[in-house]
């Protein structure tokens, strides 16, 4: 299992063929709305995570953890694999997505296959506009 890509965009669309087309990637630095009360918006973000070596999977276990101001950690689950592709892709995120205060939060991605984990990081810096 093997670490592909690891971003943060405003869209993806998984089209038939497999093929991604993602939306508005975004440098580590983010700028939403402030909200009254200090909290900043989007009206989408997604934390992408792309994982190679997965071929002959029929599942994958994944968990979310956003660490930094009001961090959140979303339960494992387990999410359907082709077996006959290489790649998986993850998302992460909410619509709207809001942070509590401006600041620096990490999404870690935790993969488990089996005995084999992989864990991706993805570090943004959100302000305001």
């Amino acid at each position: 299992m093997l670490l592909k890509a690891a971003l943060v965009c405003d869209d993806v669309r998984v089209e038939i063929d497999r093929a991604l087309t993602i939306v508005g990637v975004r440098s580590d630095e983010v700028r939403g709305t402030l909200l009254d009360g200090g909290a900043i918006a989007f009206p989408r973000l997604l934390f992408v995570t792309i994982v190679g070596g997965l071929r002959g999977q029929a599942s994958v276990d994944v968990r979310h953890r956003m660490i930094g101001s009001g961090a959140r950690e979303r339960a494992m689950r387990t999410e359907v694999h082709d077996p006959e592709a290489d790649d998986h892709v993850f998302l992460f995120g909410d619509v709207p997505m809001v942070f509590p205060a401006a600041g620096t939060y990490e999404v870690v991605t935790e993969i488990v296959v089996g005995s084999e984990e992989l864990y991706a990081r993805t570090a943004v810096r959100v302000s305001a506009r």
